[in-house]
């Protein structure tokens, strides 16, 4: 019995060491994850920080990003990441960004996506169309998370968070003390202070280009996926937002998908933080209040 026993514990020793090994050795678990993101862009110095690695390593262009990597930008640095979903974020100096959540479907295909800014200025801009598929994205900073169907926004974590909606698309913010919820239409943005209402106003024209100007990054690198910026993306059109891809641009992408026809507007998942929802309109959880 006692050898028995014994045989037992040294069994699991040693699955748990072998476990601890292959967690240890580079690559392994990248192997095991799939690949969501590329840098594209970079200015300066970029880092990333994969579990379970306890100290962050250079970045460099094309390098290859995964759900729970932490990617940030050190002084006059930036970075510009394109997702397998086409959508762009673009960080500022001195940013850190958690890539907490992105879901691919067995087609490839993104479901759901969170993204934590921890510091920093961030611009994001989401895909509206996605092959039939309704977009899932929340991006959230210290005090508050905005829910994105598919808009060009930016986001300034310095507590009180800072979004602005620069985009054609309304979106919502959510204070993560008070719970509150607001509507963010186009051109406005919101200041979220912990304990108090969410403040709004309107994006000036010096604002907006500020903010811009923070996350521009220098030469874009082609994603692998991605063989040449479509002609309607160059363009643009009534509703466009310009070319994700042209770093010397100041605006950027039409929301419309430059892979995929016949894709239309889809209602949206179930939010990681209200639950259920409405197709096409996000709705807050029970007790929230909605201004």
């Amino acid at each position: 019995m006692r050898k028995n026993c014994k045989t037992f514990w040294l069994w699991v020793i040693w699955a748990s060491l072998a476990g601890s090994l292959t967690l240890a050795i580079p690559g392994v678990q990248a192997q095991e994850r799939q690949e969501v993101a590329q840098i594209i862009a970079l200015v300066g110095t970029a880092e990333i920080k994969s579990p379970p690695e306890a100290q962050f390593r250079k970045a460099k262009l094309k390098d290859p990003l995964y759900a729970r990597d932490q990617v940030r930008t050190l002084e006059k640095s930036r970075a510009k990441l394109f997702f397998k979903d086409e959508s762009i974020l673009m960080l500022g100096e001195k940013t850190t960004l958690d890539i907490s959540q992105f879901q691919m479907d067995n087609q490839n295909r993104r479901q759901n996506a969170l993204f934590k800014v921890l510091s920093g200025t961030m611009r994001f801009i989401i895909h509206k169309f996605y092959q039939g598929l309704p977009p899932g994205v929340e991006v959230q900073g210290t005090t508050a998370v905005m829910g994105v169907r598919g808009s060009d926004c930016i986001i300034e974590v310095h507590s009180p968070d800072l979004f602005l909606n620069i985009g054609k698309s309304p979106e919502w913010v959510k204070s993560l003390t008070t719970n509150e919820i607001i509507d963010l239409p186009a051109g406005i943005w919101a200041r979220v202070m912990p304990g108090l209402p969410i403040k709004t106003g309107a994006i000036s024209p010096d604002m907006r280009q500020k903010y811009i100007n923070q996350t521009q990054s220098g030469q874009t690198q082609l994603p692998d996926q991605v063989s040449a910026p479509s002609p309607a993306l160059i363009t643009g059109g009534p509703e466009g937002l310009g070319n994700p891809l042209v770093p010397q641009d100041s605006t950027y992408r039409d929301l419309t998908s430059p892979s995929v026809t016949g894709a239309g507007v889809q209602p949206a998942l179930p939010s990681i933080h209200h639950g259920a929802s409405t197709p096409g309109t996000p709705q807050p959880p029970p007790g929230a209040t909605h201004k």
